[in-house]
């Protein structure tokens, strides 16, 4: 595919996705990932944990190419940093799951949590429909979700009054796992006002003041083009953060990938320095 014309963003997407893809969909023979599937008691549930990392990386790429297509188009205030939001959420999830620095059992505790959550909003959902039948089979699924965990040498998780609040792990909410995964929580909590339509946080980002006409006071819209490309770099660098975790993790050839985020990094105009451009750490061991 021809990158002429494309964006910075759209041409690393581009560029990322044969190093990521790889010769095979598995890791390489050896790769961490590959070992951790090899070690721990239950591949199968290794697979899941690495899959949901990937389903959210995936999220994270698309709502990246969403948010950048709205940037470039210059025409939206407020849209565009609903669609960072989105963004911020699944690079946290990708990044939770696929994170290095964890070991196996912790990688399987987290998915299980995930899954724990998810279960847990069908339910809800099930319960708003008044969807009796629905509510049983996703009690079901709830037990047999923990039963493995007990089978996997994970505790079972009780809230103060014994009502089951995890399995494996406990979820921390989103604002917490941004905190953990990116440092990011102050940016988050603004981005989740303008989702709930808080009219404060619309004004502030969406127009451009208040002004007068005729005694009639009303406020104008307004894009705000340098903001939402500041926060396109810093969404950039987010994304890049669990696609490095893929490439480690999976084996995959991070020299390569390596020079496609510093030159990504170039054109964004990101600091050229390690804290930054965190995977040069990662490059120097390898």
């Amino acid at each position: 595919m021809s990158t002429e014309g494309q964006t910075p963003v759209l041409r690393l997407l581009h560029a990322l996705k044969p190093v990521r893809d790889g010769d095979v969909a598995n890791p390489v023979p050896g790769a961490p990932a590959d070992a951790e599937m090899k070690a721990f008691v239950r591949s199968e549930s290794v697979q899941t944990a690495y899959s949901y990392g990937l389903i959210a990386l995936e999220s994270a790429g698309d709502h990246l190419a969403a948010y950048d297509a709205l940037v470039l188009m210059q025409a939206f205030s407020m849209a565009p940093l609903t669609c960072l939001r989105g963004l911020l959420e699944a690079a946290a999830v990708a990044s939770w799951q696929l994170d290095p620095s964890i070991g196996v059992r912790d990688r399987v505790a987290r998915n299980l949590a995930l899954r724990f959550a998810t279960l847990t909003m069908q339910r809800k959902v099930a319960n708003a429909k008044s969807d009796t039948a629905g509510v049983h089979t996703v009690d079901t699924k709830i037990e047999c979700l923990e039963e493995l965990a007990i089978e996997l040498g994970y505790l079972p998780i009780r809230d103060k009054k014994g009502r089951r609040d995890g399995v494996g792990c406990r979820k921390p909410n989103v604002s917490d796992m941004l905190e953990s995964e990116f440092d990011f929580r102050s940016a988050y909590r603004p981005l989740s006002a303008l989702a709930h339509a808080d009219p404060i946080a619309l004004f502030q980002v969406g127009f451009s003041g208040v002004e007068r006409a005729s005694g009639v006071a009303f406020a104008r819209k307004a894009v705000n083009t340098q903001l939402q490309r500041d926060l396109l770099a810093s969404a950039t660098l987010l994304y890049a953060r669990p696609v490095w975790y893929h490439v480690l993790q999976f084996g995959r050839d991070s020299n390569q990938a390596a020079r496609l985020l510093e030159s990504a990094s170039d054109e964004l105009g990101l600091a050229n320095t390690n804290d930054v451009r965190f995977w040069r750490a990662s490059v120097r061991r390898s």
